[in-house]
């Protein structure tokens, strides 16, 4: 394959590509994190939180591509996040292109396995905050590993309190 294991070529930015319909509309100004707390602790409505069109527009072109270079998304993450090893596979399948696949798959994976990475795809959000992501294989993340996770942003950022999830 032309691409490198974990990562994407984004080889025609201008491929068209559908952007979804947002109940609440994209972002045309960067959330604060007043806005974000009482987005997620107060009203609990995550679907609030959204990208601006720019940003989703990108993350659309991205996914395009990655659907392009991975056998799924689940391949990429495996590969670009966990570090699985990238196999390259090649046939009829996938309409003669090379993909890459997480070896072992996800299917195959014997236990669990979390890492926590700051998002590449954030929400509109003012430029000084930060969104991660917890992956977590085979299970759904726990409320303990949730608390961990914000243990390890208090220690690594000295963030304090200002965590939500």
């Amino acid at each position: 394959a032309s691409v490198s294991p974990g990562k994407v070529v984004v080889a025609n930015p201008n491929v068209p590509v559908e952007l979804p319909q947002l109940r609440y509309g994209y972002r045309t100004t960067k959330a604060t994190w007043d806005e974000l707390v009482n987005i997620i602790n107060v009203e609990k409505n995550i679907p609030k939180m959204s990208r601006s069109h720019s940003q989703q527009h990108d993350y659309e072109v991205f996914r395009y591509h990655m659907k392009q270079q991975y056998a799924s998304s689940v391949d990429y993450i495996l590969i670009s996040k966990f570090g699985f090893l990238a196999v390259d596979c090649y046939s009829d399948d996938n309409r003669g292109k090379h993909q890459w696949r997480a070896k072992p798959s996800l299917s195959e994976i014997k236990s669990s396995q979390k890492i926590l990475v700051e998002n590449d795809f954030p929400y509109y959000i003012e430029d000084h905050i930060r969104h991660y992501v917890l992956w977590k294989t085979k299970e759904a993340v726990t409320e303990e590993e949730i608390e961990q996770a914000k243990e390890e942003l208090c220690s690594k950022h000295k963030a304090a309190d200002d965590i939500l999830y």
